[in-house]
């Protein structure tokens, strides 16, 4: 899960600057060593926020950025409030790099396979 978050990221090109700050919400914001795993592999300070309805305000936020109600989306941050930080550990996120570097090696290798599997196919009967 840790690398394929990270695979992802990479293969849209997207990446955060070191001094990045993330806002996220949702079911995995209630356990702080998820949190705290996720701040250590991507190297990013990640903030939980409160009310646990965020997700819905931030799509009516984007829509209003886009469609000009909102000058930008710097104007969320009165919006909302964040009850949980979690900064990097750079130890971690050491260690996680060069395990990365080992899972982008193994999943080169057996992706071909891994879709011939998937087109067998799976039944119950």
């Amino acid at each position: 899960m840790r690398n394929g978050f990270r695979h992802v990221r990479e293969a849209y090109g997207f990446s955060f600057a070191r001094d990045s700050v993330c806002r996220i919400v949702g079911g995995g914001t209630a356990s702080k060593l998820w949190v705290q795993i996720l701040a250590d592999i991507t190297g990013v300070k990640l903030e939980c926020m409160r009310d646990g309805v965020e997700a819905p305000m931030g799509d009516a936020f984007m829509s209003g950025v886009a469609g000009g109600v909102f000058a930008g989306f710097e104007e969320i941050d009165s919006w909302t409030k964040s009850y949980m930080v979690f900064c990097p550990n750079w130890q971690n996120h050491e260690l996680y790099n060069r395990y990365y570097e080992i899972y982008k090696h193994v999943y080169t290798s057996v992706k071909d396979d891994m879709h011939m599997l998937a087109g067998l196919g799976f039944s119950f009967e």
